[in-house]
């Protein structure tokens, strides 16, 4: 079994290791338990590079955050209702600390009730097996492997597998997650959960998808290493409309999006790191005027979005049969 705090501690950056001992003090002076998880473990395993460090814990992370910004981190967002906290360490190192916590559903595609939990059950109530996977951080096990859902045999098949088949129902916005995450690591779809995608696409799901959900996947597609190529996958699947209509229509601007890769690769090499998340938002958003970017960009705090109509969604459904049977 490989020595994963080895490991880890190898990739890290000497600011990343210092922001991760810091978690493990406070944590362990508050009385928590701590664990690396997400999105960190699956980069570590995969040989991608750690740019964040997600971090959850069985307690409050706001207690945490506190003591954080006594040494100088920053909180960047703090979602309160999901005991979510984006921190900006030292060095600017970035990461986030997480409550544990379980996604109740009572019927697929409502809203679920949040229930603390133990790491366990946060795992298992994530999106994708190669997301649920965690590393002890804990004194007492420090370096254990959690994989409830046998995440890393699909990293080695080098497959992206939905944990449930109301997956993609009850979060919509995981239809564009599935194929970010396949383009970026070269991953295939799981075929059960191809079935579901290919099923929810076929029954117009991605036209529930929130703008608040479609702003937040477009800014984490805005700070992959290869955002044109998940573009592109969107496109493919006609998904860039749930991101951005008048984005599906005019296109993303590759040019644009191309020129700032290779100025961050330039960067890297010079060895320079960068958070260019910004400038390659209005490179992707390129050829849209102001006021065509505002719908995937909702202000935090603003009324949620209104669902769209049912006569839309069966107007659609309709357009896309005619266009089917006249062979379109």
């Amino acid at each position: 079994m490989p020595d994963y705090m080895f490991l880890l501690e190898s990739r890290l950056s000497p600011e990343q290791r210092a922001a991760m001992m810091r978690v493990q003090e406070l944590s362990a002076a508050l009385g928590f338990n701590v664990y690396l998880t997400g999105g960190t473990v699956r980069d570590l395993v995969t040989g991608a590079s750690l740019r964040d460090l997600d971090f959850t814990v069985e307690g409050n992370p706001s207690k945490i955050a506190r003591e954080l910004e006594k040494g100088g981190a920053k909180v960047l967002h703090e979602d309160e209702k999901f005991r979510q906290v984006e921190v900006l360490f030292a060095g600017d190192c970035e990461g986030s600390i997480s409550a544990a916590r379980d996604d109740y559903y009572v019927r697929p595609g409502t809203r679920p009730e949040i229930r603390w939990s133990t790491i366990m059950e946060d795992l298992r109530r994530r999106d994708f097996s190669l997301n649920a996977i965690a590393i002890s951080l804990n004194p007492a096990s420090r370096g254990l492997l959690l994989d409830p859902t046998n995440g890393l045999s699909d990293i080695e098949r080098a497959e992206v597998r939905a944990l449930t088949i109301h997956s993609f129902t009850n979060q919509p916005v995981r239809l564009l997650r599935v194929l970010r995450f396949a383009a970026r690591m070269g991953f295939k779809i799981e075929q059960r959960t191809q079935e579901w995608f290919d099923l929810d696409i076929e029954r117009d799901l991605q036209l529930t998808i929130t703008p608040e959900d479609a702003g937040s996947e477009l800014r984490a597609l805005a700070r992959e290493e290869r955002p044109a190529v998940v573009l592109k996958a969107w496109e493919e699947h006609d998904l860039l409309e749930a991101v951005n209509p008048t984005l599906a229509k005019k296109h993303p601007g590759y040019d644009a999006i191309n020129r700032l890769m290779k100025v961050r690769e330039d960067l890297f090499t010079a060895g320079f790191r960068p958070r260019l998340a910004n400038p390659m938002l209005l490179a992707i958003l390129a050829r849209l005027k102001d006021r065509e970017r505002q719908p995937s960009f909702p202000r935090p705090g603003s009324a949620p979005p209104k669902p769209r109509p049912c006569s839309l969604l069966k107007s659609r459904r309709s357009k896309r049969r005619k266009n089917l049977w006249a062979g379109k």
